[in-house]
């Protein structure tokens, strides 16, 4: 079958409408702890404002690098248990997905992992060697070359999006290898693209629409304090963001789960 790119795309945003309650219930730790280390690793952080001692370049630099770390792994920890969720909670709606069940490692988080890390393993030969070819091109045949490096690009794009059907599957326990991943995607690869590309498109303008509404309304809040203006601002900011990773995490479920029935028609998904 053909995915068809933009009614995938009218679905996840339909979706996550319908599901905006239990997005936000899910949404709500990371938002907050997110929104919290922001702020502190900001211009003016809780220690510049509490602890006059701190307020030199040296102190305030370390204490930036302290919790700019404490903050890419709090990131890294959360992308996981939050994606695998919401994978799930579109391609099994049977399962109650609570916040306590969502921010429990489990062992498919691991698995999730390691699908992720795949992708970026399998993409670097293809860049190192879309280079390659580029760089000996462009040496010989310079408008050649030039040609060369769009054509890259997309295969590069393409790889991506055939491969990113690997983290739906991993999210309901689906093992699935290369071969798999690539039969599973065939004649799709640009659709997948499309939806993609498109969905980053939809959620980027409603982020960017978004994120000036709350700049502005940002300001109007100078009364309270900096560091309150800034936890607020962070607040709403981070809700869109992760509202725009929950409409794009649908989108490949649908994907997924329109390819996968099509060729497996007893396939069952694993609680």
């Amino acid at each position: 079958m053909k995915l068809p790119v933009f009614a995938t795309i009218g679905l996840a945003f339909k979706f996550f409408w319908r599901h905006r309650i239990q997005f936000y219930f899910l949404a709500l730790p990371p938002v907050v702890i997110s929104a919290v280390l922001f702020t502190l690793i900001g211009p003016k952080t809780f220690l510049n404002y509490y602890s006059p001692t701190l307020k030199s370049a040296g102190a305030g630099e370390f204490w930036s690098i302290e919790l700019g770390l404490i903050t890419l792994l709090t990131t890294l920890i959360i992308f996981p248990l939050y994606t695998v969720a919401w994978h799930r909670s579109y391609l099994i709606p049977n399962e109650k997905i609570t916040i306590g069940a969502c921010y429990r490692w489990q062992h498919r988080h691991w698995v999730f992992l390691w699908a992720s890390l795949k992708m970026l393993l399998l993409l670097v030969p293809v860049i190192i060697g879309g280079f390659f070819i580029t760089g000996i091109t462009s040496a010989a045949i310079p408008p050649l070359g030039i040609i060369l490096m769009p054509a890259n690009i997309a295969i590069l794009i393409l790889c991506y999006a055939r491969f990113s059907l690997w983290l739906p599957a991993s999210a309901v326990d689906h093992k699935m290898d290369l071969p798999g991943i690539w039969d599973l995607t065939r004649g799709n690869g640009w659709r997948l693209v499309g939806i993609l590309i498109f969905t980053s498109i939809a959620t980027g303008v409603f982020d960017k629409i978004a994120g000036m509404l709350i700049t502005g309304a940002a300001n109007s809040l100078s009364i309270v304090g900096d560091l309150t203006q800034n936890l607020l601002s962070n607040l709403a900011l981070f809700i869109i963001t992760y509202a725009g990773m929950a409409i794009g995490i649908t989108a490949l479920s649908i994907a997924y789960k329109l390819l996968i029935e099509q060729k497996n028609r007893g396939f069952s998904y694993k609680k």
